[in-house]
């Protein structure tokens, strides 16, 4: 399995620039998804808004507990997937096992992160403010209870599992398409960049719509305290539409992410160990 300590020294590298570099792409789709805003909304009005009201530097807002999420999230998830890959699938042959892996990494580190996100979804709205991170979790156990760490958890799952799986089998049957049986072991960086831009784009449409519901749920949990009653307000005020809200910055930032953090850590994944097998 080699060292450990390698998938997640990556891991931690390659999620902390990703999330630094895409980090507006989150903030522009969590407004465009906020339920409290009923007009219709463009990408184009919404960005020009936002910096002329709130100032270029808002659009990294909610960035601290992003990294806080996605920085160790990314790190459980490949140590995970690197672990239960290497155990029972290791030469990635099992497109199922590879699902299956994949989903139940995805599922622990999303776990794992969870009050992050919260937090992450209302900083980037501009309707919650928070004094620091320590204090945010403070005010939300103090006003919300345990359970506002876990607002929006089921449709979080339920994009965040199948993303993972789905994208994790086309990356892995794109590069073995592009580069046969040698792809594990790939040295095209820009090779693994379009393998995992194209898997980030498939996954990103297909899982769309439990984020929007992730969104009203973590922004107005007294107003929107299930899925169940979240689905048919969407229907109702935007049609079919409502519920791919946001997802242009979604796409292309899940899409940038995922291909960044994946060809950044194999590739430093693949220094690091040659580097400890010298």
């Amino acid at each position: 399995m080699g060292n450990i300590a390698n998938p997640i020294l990556s891991g931690c590298i390659s999620g902390s620039l990703s999330t630094l570099m895409l980090q507006p792409f989150d903030v522009l789709k969590t407004r465009l998804q906020d339920p409290g805003k009923h007009e219709p909304r463009s990408l184009f009005k919404v960005f020009t808004g936002l910096v002329k009201k709130e100032g270029i530097s808002s659009l990294w807002r909610g960035t601290t507990p992003t990294l806080l999420r996605s920085v160790p999230g990314i790190a459980i998830y490949f140590t995970s997937l690197e672990i239960i890959e290497g155990s029972f699938n290791p030469d990635r042959s099992s497109k199922i096992l590879s699902f299956l892996a994949s989903a139940f990494s995805r599922t622990t580190a999303g776990l794992a992160v969870m009050p992050f996100t919260v937090m992450k979804t209302r900083l980037e709205s501009g309707k919650f403010t928070y004094s620091s991170i320590l204090g945010g979790l403070g005010q939300i156990y103090r006003h919300e209870g345990l359970r506002g760490f876990t607002y929006g958890l089921l449709p979080t799952l339920l994009r965040d599992i199948p993303y993972s799986g789905i994208y994790y089998v086309l990356y892995n049957a794109f590069k073995s398409l592009a580069f046969g049986e040698s792809h594990s072991t790939s040295k095209n960086i820009s090779g693994n960049f379009l393998c995992g831009m194209v898997a980030g784009l498939t996954a990103s449409t297909i899982t769309h719509p439990p984020d929007v519901l992730k969104t009203y749920l973590q922004l107005e949990p007294k107003k929107y305290p299930s899925m169940k009653l979240a689905i048919p307000v969407i229907y109702k005020e935007y049609g079919l539409f409502g519920f791919f809200q946001g997802f242009v910055p979604r796409m292309l930032r899940r899409t940038f992410m995922a291909a960044l953090s994946w060809s950044l850590y194999e590739e430093m994944l693949r220094r690091l160990s040659l580097k400890t097998a010298m």
